[in-house]
């Protein structure tokens, strides 16, 4: 593989807990129904086709993603990167190209990483303004174009069922799932290995 893109939240950041509690914020602004943790699980990373499908306008789609990327930029000392993930990116960056494709933004993830010392591992971000939200594939399209890469070349590694579709359909020629993010185990069919910790990931890229 000469490129491995990654998802940031729940593969490179445990932010699963604070992203639960700001939707359900915003479900609460606008009279709906909060989300327990396990139905949380299951939502689509889409998350505006998610809140069309509660009925809600684009007006309130637009104000509910000013609430949400106000809040989760002043939210991201509650955020840690996972255990490990520092060694695998430190790795990798010696021997391929780096990329995040994200449905988050590039300012938040940017201004995290380079906090946490890894933003230098990381050669491209294209996040959910740039592109298009997953499953749809264009962002991945984006990310490998900027990396100068071919998708025969380039490992997608992801928490979602979203992630995964979106690499299937980018033409990627590997899939890792992670168990240890948003998506349950049994949610993640299609990819072609699950790990259940990043330091299986460097392991996964080898077989």
């Amino acid at each position: 593989m000469k490129a491995v893109i990654f998802d940031y939240d729940g593969v490179i950041a445990d932010s699963f807990s604070v992203v639960h509690a700001l939707n359900n914020k915003i479900m609460r602004h606008f009279g709906r129904k909060e989300y327990a943790l396990d139905d949380f699980r299951r939502v689509s990373m889409d998350w505006k086709a998610t809140y069309r499908s509660l009925g809600m306008t684009e007006e309130q789609i637009e104000e509910s993603a000013r609430m949400f990327y106000h809040d989760i930029a002043l939210l991201q000392h509650e955020v840690q990167v996972f255990r490990g993930m520092e060694k695998v990116l430190a790795e990798l960056h010696t021997r391929c190209r780096i990329g995040i494709v994200t449905n988050n933004l590039r300012s938040i993830i940017e201004t995290k990483l380079r906090n946490e010392k890894i933003l230098a591992f990381i050669h491209e971000i294209v996040d959910g303004h740039e592109g298009k939200l997953k499953p749809d594939p264009t962002s991945v399209t984006m990310c490998m174009n900027k990396l100068g890469v071919r998708p025969t070349e380039t490992c997608l590694v992801g928490d979602t069922f979203d992630d995964i579709l979106a690499g299937r359909r980018a033409g990627v020629a590997k899939v890792i799932a992670v168990s240890y993010g948003y998506h349950s185990l049994e949610q993640l069919k299609g990819a072609d290995v699950v790990v259940h910790s990043p330091a299986e990931i460097l392991a996964a890229l080898a077989a």
